[in-house]
């Protein structure tokens, strides 16, 4: 058995689907599997053993660190499977009904940058991916705002936690910010000659 409110805990982490996101019926004969199985049993003293799509993740993990194996796995499944969308790894959030990405590697800043933009007002969207649609608009992926301490921990937060609302439908691409953040500089913004298409590509 697993902890009594892992289910729960799990189902949590897992973005919905924002209202109204373009589908279509999948074909059986070439998309990939819509499901991804994650098997977990108890060993006792909060150690579990856990196996991801019939493939046991080595060694035993504590309750947090199967939580976060799952929610990760999870999330680049999502993103590596979808056939409606592109995954951008990127912050976003909402300004004024345009969406404001922020492209950029791991330890860029992206959460940082989204978290004082949904401070001062913005919908938050995301602060790992960027889910783009055939139409050019970008879509919540809803999860947490985790922004990192300089402990290397994360500490979790959601949008009404920051005084800003979450995103909940699609909007066009205002603006694509491509910088990254450093405690103390100045923010010095220039604009750029490339097409947007040409920055995302390049994230």
């Amino acid at each position: 058995p697993g902890p009594p409110d892992v289910y729960e805990r799990v189902m949590a982490m897992l973005p919905p689907q924002a209202a109204g996101f373009p589908t279509r019926p999948p074909d059986p004969r070439t998309d990939p599997p819509e499901h991804r199985v994650y098997e977990i049993r108890g060993l006792g003293d909060d150690r579990y053993d856990l196996r991801i799509a019939g493939h046991r993740v080595q060694g035993s993990q504590d309750t947090d660190t199967l939580l976060a194996r799952i929610q990760s796995d999870a999330k680049s499944w999502v993103a590596a499977t979808s056939l409606e969308a592109c995954f951008i790894h990127a912050g976003v959030v909402e300004w004024k009904g345009a969406g404001v990405v922020i492209p950029g590697a791991t330890h860029s800043g992206k959460s940082t940058l989204v978290f004082e933009f949904v401070k001062a007002g913005a919908a938050y969207f995301s602060d790992d991916f960027a889910v783009i649609d055939d139409h050019g608009m970008v879509w919540p992926f809803s999860q947490p705002l985790a922004l990192r301490q300089p402990d290397g921990t994360h500490t979790t937060l959601n949008a009404e936690s920051l005084g800003g609302p979450a995103g909940t439908t699609g909007v066009p691409i205002g603006s694509v910010i491509r910088t990254s953040y450093q405690r103390g500089h100045t923010f010095e913004p220039r604009e750029l000659s490339l097409r947007i298409t040409s920055i995302l590509r390049r994230a």
